[in-house]
């Protein structure tokens, strides 16, 4: 407990929002009010922002301010995002590949690609970056590899990490 007579040392933290992201709030903001936006509208942008790892806490309280929050709720956002892009704790001689499968198959867009993909393919090896899937056929073969990206895309939702894909035509 610190009584009157006892010096205390004033430690001064920086708390400057970086510029980009500044300037990046600025204009969503601006964006929602010419577009008659609500004010969340605003926070899901951010969310899906391919930099949103890169936020600093004061970047999340600048943004908590533009929005009219309370500054917990920037910490409170800030542990969440870094939380979520922390890579998921997988061994990979662990790996049950057809569980990683089930959750790869449920992350594709669109549902049709999904139905697919889940009826005609399996996940048969999965080393580092790099995913072998299986194809029932040749002529489905050419219909998911036009769909590479949708697959690519599901598999690093999984992994936390871009995989590359290679198809097999089963024999």
């Amino acid at each position: 407990m610190l009584t009157v007579d006892e010096k205390a040392e004033i430690v001064e933290v920086d708390y400057s929002c970086q510029d980009w992201a500044k300037q990046l709030i600025d204009n969503l903001q601006a964006i929602q009010k010419k577009k008659g936006r609500k004010k969340g509208w605003i926070y899901y942008q951010i969310i899906e922002h391919p930099r949103r790892g890169e936020l600093t806490q004061a970047d999340w309280r600048y943004l908590a301010q533009v929005l009219g929050y309370k500054p917990g709720w920037a910490w409170y956002k800030w542990q969440e995002v870094q939380q979520s892009l922390q890579p998921q704790k997988l061994e990979e001689n662990a790996l049950d590949l057809e569980e990683v499968w089930l959750k790869v198959v449920e992350k594709i867009q669109p549902v049709l690609t999904q139905t697919v993909v889940g009826s005609h393919c399996s996940l048969i090896d999965l080393s580092g970056d790099v995913a072998t899937i299986k194809v029932k056929s040749r002529p489905l073969m050419r219909l998911i590899e036009a769909k590479l990206d949708n697959l690519e895309s599901a598999m690093a939702t999984v992994m936390s990490y871009p995989v590359k894909v290679r198809l097999q035509v089963a024999a």
